[in-house]
């Protein structure tokens, strides 16, 4: 064998190394990120995934708004052809609880419908980066108020137990915009000392439908 091929052959073996791994020490951190660990109604199991439909201020009207729409507005996994495994996330909010809202003519107060989760992170000293990615398609309906996909990242610290903890860094909200064909989405995100989880939302705020796969938090490279 010649000494250039030996040279390309240990070159490509090094470089499959690398990627190698790339892949098994950059550990997803969020649990169920591609929604198939599911009940019989397609809920994500607990401890995963929880519903988070709100209606944002409006008093008692705003109490009201999201009672009378909680079973109208979808927030459900469903079995379909996917970027990553056999099921997908689906947020749907009808456009006609507009004509319900105070204020129809601009869309308030606002509603959001989506997943969240309470992700268990390393307790740092110092501020780490991550990277947040997802698989993401949808479109928003054309109706007065935010219509829009929204990220929104908090991040919690002092005790082992979500519930006890306190703010530890300002939350990151980021607006997204939708298309009609699945496109990988990345949110770089450097989590504050002493965090020890970190709450993420996905949601579609206003009206429309969203869907979510193949959700994944993991150390940036």
């Amino acid at each position: 064998m010649k000494k250039t091929t030996i040279i390309a052959s240990l070159l490509t073996i090094i470089m499959l190394g690398t990627v190698i791994a790339d892949e098994t020490t950059s550990t997803n951190l969020i649990k169920n990120g591609s929604f198939e660990d599911v009940d019989s109604a397609g809920i994500p199991k607990k401890g995963t995934w929880f519903r988070s439909w709100y209606v944002h201020g409006g008093g008692d009207a705003g109490k009201q708004l999201k009672d009378k729409w909680s079973s109208k507005a979808v927030t459900i996994t469903i079995e379909d052809k996917t970027p990553a495994g056999k099921r997908f996330a689906l947020f749907y909010t009808p456009k006609a609880i507009n004509a319900d809202r105070a204020d129809s003519k601009k869309g308030m107060p606002m509603i959001s419908n989506g997943f969240g989760a309470n992700i268990a992170v390393p307790v740092n000293d110092k501020a780490t980066k991550y990277q947040l990615s997802f698989m993401l398609r949808g479109k928003t309906a054309k109706i007065p108020g935010l219509n829009r996909f929204v990220v929104v990242v908090n991040f919690k610290g002092s005790s082992d137990k979500v519930y006890k903890c306190k703010s530890t860094g300002k939350a990151i909200i980021k607006h997204l915009k939708m298309t009609d064909s699945w496109k990988q989405e990345k949110v770089s995100i450097a989590i504050p000392p002493k965090t020890s989880f970190v709450s993420l939302y996905l949601k579609l705020y206003g009206c429309g439908e969203a869907m979510i796969d193949d959700v994944k938090l993991q150390a940036a490279e």
